[in-house]
């Protein structure tokens, strides 16, 4: 009797035995065999574009010379007055005779008018158009042509575009006194106590109403 229990023993265990085993072959052949595509997150496709920069274009003038005589009887409009802020980019397009069409970028730049000495300007404000810009891809720069500070005041001698006649002819205005310095003035009699470089803004306004008188 207790050889049959024994021999039973023997049986079990070897079942169990036999089972254990299958069970480890079915891990290490059965579950690798699923396709690593299925399991792997380093195989999924989720590479992201990185940001693109935007690209420069500079744009290049010929810009002509101006006395203070010439830009006064030249210029459409000119004013003294406080930069507010900057808009828009708008994008002049000329056709030449040609047929060829191209493409100038002017930022709007809302002015706050102080004086206007020349042009069919009423108080308040004003739209000047400020050479360059920006759109979604590209910065748009012209060489040479400074650009204008939000809160700072400027006199602006401007042609019949609202645009500047030149870099000589955006005069800024600090504390009241225009800085004329590399840039046009008018001629100050010998023997006042102004520097050459700055002058008062009213007076240079003055001036420039004198010539056009």
């Amino acid at each position: 009797m207790k050889k049959r229990s024994k021999k039973m023993l023997y049986v079990v265990c070897g079942i169990l035995a036999a089972s254990l085993l299958l069970v480890l072959i079915c891990k290490l052949f059965i579950i690798p065999s699923v396709s690593p595509e299925q399991n792997s997150p380093a195989s999924t496709n989720s590479s992201e574009t990185p940001a693109s920069q935007k690209k420069t274009v500079t744009g290049y003038a010929s810009w002509p010379l101006y006395t203070f005589e010439s830009a006064i009887n030249e210029s459409a409009t000119i004013v003294w007055g406080k930069v507010l802020g900057k808009g828009d980019t708008v994008i002049n397009e000329q056709t030449d005779s040609l047929g060829q069409t191209s493409s100038e970028y002017f930022r709007e730049v809302t002015i706050e008018i102080i004086d206007c000495a020349k042009g069919d300007i009423q108080a308040g404000e004003m739209i000047y158009l400020e050479p360059g810009g920006e759109t979604e891809d590209t910065i748009y720069i012209m060489d040479g042509a400074p650009l204008v500070t939000p809160g700072q005041e400027y006199i602006f001698f401007l042609n019949e575009h609202d645009v500047f006649m030149s870099p000589t002819t955006l005069i800024p205005v600090i504390n009241g006194n225009a800085q004329t310095s590399g840039l046009i003035a008018p001629n100050i009699p010998t023997g006042q106590s102004i520097s050459s470089d700055s002058m008062s803004a009213q007076q240079y306004m003055e001036e420039v109403r004198a010539l056009i008188d």
